[in-house]
């Protein structure tokens, strides 16, 4: 149940900015395609850092290593919220793709916790389909949340709102769940 929520909040990370991208550009002054630079950077980083934290999972534990992804992500996404030009905003986004292997450090958690249960391998796959419709559940709120919330509130207040639903994720797998 905890990383359901842990999923959602990793889709609203997804979704959330998507109908900002607009207010974005015109905020830190920069043109349209320059959004794509915020989705080639994080995408890098997502792609070098799976592999890696992934193996210390496996080395050190898969709840400290969720926990310490979902504190840099968490510290990114705040950064963005106050992040006043481009190259501070590249980075924080940027950084902001540690989520990335939250879902990777789930799975191995839940297989862990299934085999040690003697469960079949089949509630492990039940409960990654399980994590990966609240991912995208996420990311279909994330987005209608955003276009809502952007037009209703400055756009200052308006990118708190990941920063507050990651330090929140921290909390659930700090206290909500097991090391494997």
């Amino acid at each position: 149940g905890w990383f359901v929520l842990v999923e959602l909040v990793s889709g609203i990370l997804q979704g959330y900015y998507v109908p900002l991208f607009s207010d974005i550009v015109t905020t830190l002054g920069i043109h349209d395609s320059d959004v794509n630079w915020f989705e080639a950077a994080q995408l890098l980083l997502s792609a070098l850092v799976v592999p890696v934290l992934a193996k210390l999972g496996d080395m050190y534990g898969h709840k400290r290593i969720l926990l310490i992804a979902a504190i840099l992500t968490a510290g990114a996404s705040w950064w963005l919220a106050f992040a006043t030009s481009f190259w501070s905003f590249l980075i924080a986004w940027a950084l902001q793709g540690f989520y990335v292997v939250w879902l990777p450090l789930e799975i191995a958690l839940i297989w862990s916790r299934a085999r040690a249960r003697g469960y079949q391998p089949s509630v492990t796959a039940k409960a990654a389909g399980l994590l990966v419709a609240a991912l995208e559940f996420g990311a279909i709120s994330g987005a209608l949340a955003g276009g809502a919330l952007v037009d209703a509130l400055p756009l200052s207040i308006v990118l708190l709102v990941p920063g507050i639903a990651t330090v929140a994720c921290f909390f659930v797998v700090l206290f909500g769940v097991k090391e494997s």
